[in-house]
């Protein structure tokens, strides 16, 4: 897992320096953060320095929180790179980018780089006019991998699976996170190298309560306040 990890780290400072068409000295790298809670994305903008470093950019801007982005580009970074970990159904990053555009208020470059992502969601990006990079692309669990009589099957059988779960925790309704948050429906995890799972992954896995009450042993963790 780590091995692949620094496989995608790397290819994403490739399309960086040598496809991107971006210069050091006038991009800005930023994380999608919105709050001053930690989250994925800083992850990410942390890890790529070094990959970025090694091959030939070592006074690259990073911007930890997306609310400098403005600052930053009136300082003459003008181009901008919006860096996450996981794209799931690609609205909150359509939000981030509109919030930008209010906030810049002239014409600037933007590209995007994820390392992995839903394929309809990846699409819906390119579609609304940006470029983005992402090396590894999901289609959706169940409905991109089943037709017909067995889809039916696999839809009815996951219904029945989400059923055996808690309904609510605290103030979380399982309805929200129903095959995966926007029925993203994604099979991904970067767990083995500390990485927090996605609520676009199937509840399924990481949902942490029986529909009675009681702890569940999940495959995978998503750490989420309120959610225990």
């Amino acid at each position: 897992m780590a091995r692949e990890l620094s496989g995608y780290l790397n290819s994403i400072a490739e399309y960086i320096i040598k496809e991107s068409k971006f210069t050091e000295a006038e991009t800005q790298i930023a994380a999608i953060t919105f709050d001053d809670e930690a989250d994925s994305s800083q992850k990410i903008l942390d890890q790529i320095k070094m990959p970025l470093f090694r091959k030939g950019w070592s006074n690259i801007k990073t911007v930890n929180r997306y609310g400098a982005i403005k600052k930053n580009y009136d300082r003459g970074y003008k181009q901008i790179i919006l860096i996450d970990e996981f794209i799931g159904s690609g609205q909150t990053l359509l939000n981030r980018i509109k919030q930008l555009k209010n906030d810049i208020k002239e014409d600037f470059e933007i590209k995007i780089c994820f390392i992995a992502g839903m394929d309809y969601a990846i699409k819906l990006i390119e579609e609304a006019g940006y470029e983005i990079f992402c090396p590894l692309k999901l289609p959706k669990g169940i409905r991109e991998r089943f037709i017909d009589k067995s889809l039916d099957e696999a839809i009815n059988s996951m219904i029945e699976i989400e059923e055996t779960l808690a309904p609510n925790i605290n103030e979380h309704a399982l309805t929200t996170y129903s095959f995966g948050y926007n029925t993203a429906e994604a099979l991904y995890s970067l767990e083995g190298c500390q990485g927090n799972t996605p609520n676009s992954v199937f509840p399924i896995f990481w949902w942490p309560r029986h529909k009675n009450g009681k702890e569940r042993n999940t495959l995978l963790t998503r750490f989420q306040k309120g959610l225990k």
